[in-house]
């Protein structure tokens, strides 16, 4: 009985699993979504290309990076860190 109720639900779980793979992978059927995505890629190499500076002058490059508040480093981490590194 045991094994019967845990083949049951193994069978249930890899049919739900293949469903979902199915329906997270289909392709599009509209051709105006690879449009819109090309067209999007293409404007954001441009933006790329227009922001990238000369080799050897991006000592200045500020990075900001967003996390929680229970994620943030102390001081200390970030001090020792500047140390290690020479980054600010």
């Amino acid at each position: 009985m045991k094994k019967k109720l845990l083949k049951s639900i193994s069978i249930i779980c890899s049919v739900a699993l293949v469903l979902s793979m199915a329906a997270c992978g289909g392709k599009s059927g509209s051709d105006s979504d690879e449009k819109d995505a090309q067209e999007a890629s293409e404007a954001g190499s441009a933006e790329a290309e227009e922001a990238e500076e000369p080799a050897g002058e991006a000592g200045d490059t500020e990075i900001t990076v967003m996390i929680p508040s229970w994620g943030e480093p102390s001081q200390e981490l970030l001090d020792e860190f500047t140390s290690e590194t020479g980054m600010a």
